[in-house]
């Protein structure tokens, strides 16, 4: 017959517990977690945003749903981010990651870090799924990295005295025009070398002796004449 007997019954009753499981887990995570997620329509419209987002992008829920993806990029990163995504819907790739900077509710701004995965319907796209973070404490760091590495870089380049930066072999790594200046070589023919054959024979031994010592942690640094 076409009943379904007690075993069956059953079976379906723990598929549903579980089902039912799975959603709570769901919807627990996706209200808790640190993440930003969201749902877009095929036009790019929020239509599904967690709780989450609406505290890092400081702006209400029921004010971000119905808005354009769009509306949250900051000015400037607008071509670009509409390049992107346009090419990852044009080429049908299932997800792609981006990072790009977005306008707080109260004007401030936020890096997000941004992994999209497309929702397909059949062969049609019906929109897709985000899972952001705010990854604006790293570009900060990043930013400050860089602009440490610009100021010692003018400041090693224009040094009127000798600085080089050289590996644990003795092979040149950086070198400035002074330093260039004072041997009479190139820059290119000064990092095909050590110091090694620059240095005074009588003069390498105590060299390479103090750069073992810094190399095993026994000095941090040493200051020498010597004759080149």
């Amino acid at each position: 017959s076409g009943t379904p007997n007690r075993e069956e019954i059953k079976r379906e009753e723990i598929l549903e517990r579980r089902l039912k499981e799975c959603e709570e887990q769901y919807l627990h995570l996706f209200a808790h977690t640190n993440d930003i997620i969201f749902q877009a329509d095929d036009q790019g419209r929020f239509v599904v945003v967690n709780p989450p987002a609406a505290v890092a992008l400081k702006r209400p829920l029921e004010q971000m749903l119905g808005l354009h993806y769009l509306d949250l990029v900051a000015p400037e990163h607008h071509r670009a981010v509409e390049r992107f995504y346009n090419v990852q819907f044009l080429r049908r790739t299932k997800e792609s990651y981006y990072e790009f900077e977005v306008v707080a509710g109260d004007g401030s701004r936020v890096w997000l870090g941004q992994a999209v995965q497309l929702i397909f319907d059949g062969e049609s796209i019906r929109g897709f799924h985000a899972i952001a973070r705010d990854i604006t404490a790293q570009k900060v760091a990043e930013s400050a990295l860089r602009e440490s590495e610009i100021r010692f870089r003018n400041a090693f380049d224009s040094a009127p005295i000798g600085m080089a930066l050289v590996s644990i072999n003795g092979y040149w790594l950086q070198v400035n025009r002074a330093i260039c200046d004072i041997f009479g070589y190139t820059p290119e023919e000064l990092l095909k070398t050590t110091f090694h054959p620059l240095t005074h024979p009588e003069d390498v031994d105590l060299d390479v002796e103090q750069r073992n010592r810094m190399a095993a942690g026994e000095i941090r640094s040493y200051q020498r004449e010597k004759r080149y």
